[in-house]
């Protein structure tokens, strides 16, 4: 019976980050599409280069996603992975959150970075913190 619950759980978590990962992509694909369909306006003129940070965080984005989308299909199709493969995915996240906060005190790329770090980052929302109840205690339980 033990087997049977782990493998429920193994698969839940899977299936939930399969779906967090899809819709990960898609926000992040659809704020690429809208970005893309604006003219440049006033925002160029204080934030000069915010399509470029902009498509440079919606790239690491889609990364993120892919990488929480591998290890979900690896869940799913009932590869042994290690709870900490599972948190590991989100450690570049927060690294990235925290440098993410430290460059916008850059005093030329600052306002681009402030600028592009909302909608730029939206397909990390998903998983970052739809999943926290699932990794937030796994990650607080292997950690004691």
């Amino acid at each position: 019976m033990e087997s049977a619950s782990a493998l429920m759980t193994v698969r839940i978590v899977g299936g939930t980050s399969a779906v967090c990962a899809g819709l990960g992509i898609i926000a992040t694909l659809a704020t690429v599409r809208n970005v893309m369909h604006r003219k440049a306006d006033d925002l160029t003129d204080t934030a000069p280069l915010f399509r470029q940070m902009f498509f440079l965080f919606s790239a690491i984005n889609i990364a993120f996603n892919l990488a929480l989308g591998l290890i979900a299909v690896a869940l799913l199709l009932g590869f042994p992975i290690s709870w900490w493969q599972f948190v590991a995915v989100f450690v570049p996240q927060v690294i990235y959150f925290v440098s993410l906060g430290v460059l916008w005190r850059h005093p030329r790329l600052g306002m681009s970075i402030g600028a592009a770090t909302g909608c730029g980052n939206v397909g990390i929302t998903f998983p970052f913190f739809c999943l926290l109840p699932i990794w937030g205690p796994i990650a607080l339980w292997l950690a004691v």
